[in-house]
Formats: C-alpha cells, structure tokens, sequence
C-alpha cells in the first residue's frame, strides 16, 4: 500500500517499472525478461493485468520487437473487452494506434491516435497520453 497516498499500488506495476527501469540504464534484455515475468504474476489479476500491460508494450516499442508489441496489444485489447474495462480499450487502440505509426503507417496511426486520444482523456487515463503524444 501506499501510505503517503492512501492508495493500494496495483501489482504488477512495480515489477514493469523495474523493467522500464533496466531498459533506460541499457538492459534490454533483462527488461524483457521482467516484463514476462511480471506479466506472469498478474495472469490472475484483470485490472491489474492491463495495467502491467499499458506499461509492459512500451518495453516492446523501445527494444524494437514490434510483433511481441503487436500479440500484447492484441492480448490487451481481448482481455479489457471481456472483462467489460472499457476505458481500457480505448487505450489498448491507442496503442495499436501507435504501433501503426511505428509501422510506417504514420497517416493511418495519427488519425486513430488523434480519435482514441479524446476518449482516453475522457477517461482520465493522463499518464499514458505523454506517450501517445509523442508518437
């Protein structure tokens, strides 16, 4: 728990920031281990498996393995759409969105991204729109 803020720190998002983390000191490997171990931990945990996942794809954009982004988008995508976590969907086509554009299709990304961007706002999911905004 985290007692400064009075709120419960889902599981799951330790174990990505520490392999966001090992990426940003040149460990990228040892990210992408953490990803799936972490990844692993959360199976069980719906809410807490999407939100390792918004994190974890990023891990997958920077080491440039764009078909594992690609099957954890996806993953993302069923996964929020059977549990009902609709503002989570709306992230999850961000992502694809973004892929799209790391795919070349800068065009076609940019305008999904432009439309899901309104509904995660929406949703108030700000800390992913930093990312989204870069791309």
């Amino acid at each position: 728990m985290n007692w400064a803020a009075g709120q419960q720190v889902l599981p799951g998002l330790p174990g990505i920031q520490l392999a966001r983390a090992l990426w940003l000191q040149g460990y990228p490997v040892q990210a992408v281990n953490r990803v799936h171990e972490t990844l692993k931990e959360v199976l069980d945990h719906p809410v807490a498996l999407t939100g390792a996942l918004t994190w974890a794809i990023g891990v997958f954009f920077w080491t440039g393995d764009l078909a594992s982004a690609e099957l954890h988008i996806n993953w993302f995508i069923s996964h929020a759409e059977a549990y009902s976590l609709g503002p989570n969907v709306a992230v999850g086509r961000g992502l694809k969105a973004q892929l799209a554009v790391r795919q070349g299709d800068a065009k076609g990304g940019v305008k999904s991204l432009r439309d899901y961007l309104r509904k995660i706002r929406a949703a108030r999911h700000g800390l992913i729109l930093t990312e989204f905004n870069i791309s």
